[in-house]
This record gives structure tokens, C-alpha cells and sequence, in this order.
């Protein structure tokens, strides 16, 4: 049976992070609440995929109460220091929340892989995978140099499960091979991040990172054209609800990135997207979920791309 653990870890970080900063920078000022918010399993009974046989894993997570009490940080909470075995990943385009900046982590069962699943999207992880996400904010400088506070609300675990839930299971949004494909140059790792996992021994049966998709980083107007980049940020922000198995599926717009433009529904609901978007109203802004604010450098950007469809 294939079983995923997604944990979200929610900080309150006192240092102000800058609006353009979603990389894994944790200041000593930063204080980590030793409860864990949210633990999204399923256990669908078709385990034809590949994966870790749960049987004989050497070294199974058993979910506790208290995030000091997982395998997954070593040291003070507070420091974010990963545990030995424990992977730090980066995404090339990233899901925004509120500007919160982000450590992602991953935890294998000892002795086991991601398997290359045969292409760019997620790969099949051993069961018993521990993926934990920490968000840690409290205040920002928004573009014009104005620090703003951020009253965000946590999501609830069925709200979680909202945007986790895709053709009726529960699943990863971030870690696809093509938001990995990339050099990531942090303390940790300063070569392709699907090379040092091949390397490392935790990726197998993966091509060369060279012949699998990068996802298009949404802030480099220099690399991508405009239509890359906001296809790249709905991809990331909106498509792991607007997808035929997503949650509203049935909406008719179909937001991942490989979608061509004329089955995507974007053109025609254009203007709709736009008000969504630049709204913070409860029930209407899109994304609902993980933001109460607008993601406004992202939003120009994407609001600019809506009417070059015109």
C-alpha cells in the first residue's frame, strides 16, 4: 500500500524576510511552535506503483504529537538543522503563501529511493516517506520598501487535503522532477539538485538531468518568455486543483503547464482569473487556500500575460 506522510511545520519568525525570499534561511531569532499542524495520509488500497515494501522497512516514522519527537531535526527546533538522512530540496518556482519563506525537507526510509517513474512529474516514493514543509513569517517588505505583517491563517487538515487531493488521492504537490531539475546553490548542495540525488543514491533509475523538463522559474523575465512564466506560476499555484482529477476538475480549465493553450481554458476565463487574483476576498480570491494577501510582483506579471491574450 502506498502511503505518503506530508507534514506542515508553521514558525513565527521574528527577523523580517524580504518579499522575494521562499529559500531556506532560518534565523536564530526563529521560534518553532513543537506542534505539528497538519498530518495528511492516505492509504489507498492499489499499490501497483513502485516504492519501499512496508513489511521489512528498517527504520519506520511512527506520527507523534510534538515535532521534536520525529526524525527530522537535529538540535534546537528552533535552528531547522536537518538530521543526518534527511534531504533539504528546493523548487525552481514555488507555490506562494503570504511570502512565507519555506525549508523543505525529505525523509526515505533507510536504504531506500525515489524511483523514476518514466517522466518529469512526480517520482514513486518508497512508503513511508516523511515529506515535511516549515513556514516561518511574520512581517515583510513589499516592493516598495514597506515592511507589512502578515495575519495568516493556518489551514486545517481537510483544507490541506483540498489542494493535496489529486484523482482521489492524497498526494505531493511540490517535489516533481522538473521543479528539482535545477542548481539550487545553497549551503547544502551547488550542483544540479536531480544530479546530487542520483548521486546520493536516493533518486534511482533517473536520466540524465539534462534530458528531463525544467519548469520555468517564474521571476526570471530574462530566461522565459511572459507566457512561460505565467504558465509556470499557474502551474505551481493553481493547477493542483484545476486538472481533470484535481478538485474542481470539472471546471473545465486545466492550468498545468504541458496543457496546450487552447485545451487550458485560460483565454476564456481570462478576466475571471484576473479579479481572482488581485481579490483577498474569503470566498473569492483564487488561490483560496495558504494566502490572504496578493502575491502583487507575481500577480503584475500575470495580469500582464491575461490582456496580451486580448
Amino acid at each position: 500500500m502506498k502511503l505518503y506522510r506530508l507534514i506542515f511545520f508553521f514558525a513565527l519568525a521574528l527577523a523580517v524576510t524580504a518579499c522575494s525570499d521562499d529559500n531556506y534561511s532560518p534565523s536564530d531569532d526563529t521560534t518553532t511552535d513543537d506542534t505539528s499542524t497538519t498530518d495528511d495520509t492516505t492509504d489507498p488500497t492499489d499499490d501497483t506503483t513502485g516504492g519501499g515494501d512496508t513489511t521489512t522497512d528498517p527504520d519506520p516514522v511512527d506520527f507523534t504529537d510534538k515535532l521534536s519527537e520525529l526524525p527530522v531535526f537535529d538540535g534546537n527546533l528552533s535552528d531547522l538543522t536537518p538530521r543526518d538522512g534527511v534531504y533539504l530540496y528546493e523548487l525552481n518556482s514555488g507555490l506562494f503563501t503570504d511570502y512565507a519563506a519555506k525549508q523543505r525537507l525529505i525523509r526515505l526510509p533507510n536504504g531506500q529511493s525515489m524511483e523514476y517513474a518514466g517522466d518529469d512529474q512526480l517520482p514513486d516514493f518508497p512508503d513511508k516517506t516523511l515529506i515535511a514543509t516549515t513556514f516561518y513569517y511574520i512581517s515583510y517588505i513589499d516592493s516598495n520598501g514597506v515592511t507589512r505583517n502578515v495575519d495568516y491563517i493556518i489551514p486545517s487538515r481537510s483544507e490541506c487535503i483540498v489542494c493535496h487531493f489529486n484523482n482521489a488521492v492524497t498526494t505531493p504537490i511540490g517535489p516533481k522532477l522538473r521543479s528539482l531539475n535545477f542548481n539550487p546553490n545553497n549551503e547544502y548542495v551547488n550542483i544540479n539538485q536531480l544530479q546530487y540525488f542520483i548521486n546520493e543514491g536516493i533518486l534511482t533509475f533517473a536520466p540524465d538531468p539534462a534530458s528531463l523538463a525544467l519548469l520555468p522559474d517564474w521571476e526570471d523575465d530574462t530566461a522565459y518568455t511572459l507566457e512561460e512564466r505565467a504558465r509556470a506560476y499557474m502551474d505551481i499555484n493553481c493547477a493542483h486543483c484545476h486538472n481533470p482529477d484535481g478538485v474542481v476538475g470539472t471546471f473545465d480549465m486545466d492550468f498545468r503547464y504541458e496543457t496546450a493553450f487552447d485545451d487550458s481554458g485560460i483565454y476564456a476565463n481570462r478576466g475571471e482569473i484576473e479579479a481572482r487574483t488581485l481579490s483577498t476576498l474569503v470566498n473569492y480570491r483564487m488561490p483560496q487556500l495558504g494566502r490572504t494577501v496578493v502575491h502583487e510582483e507575481a500577480v503584475t506579471m500575470l495580469v500582464e500575460y491575461l490582456e496580451s491574450l486580448d
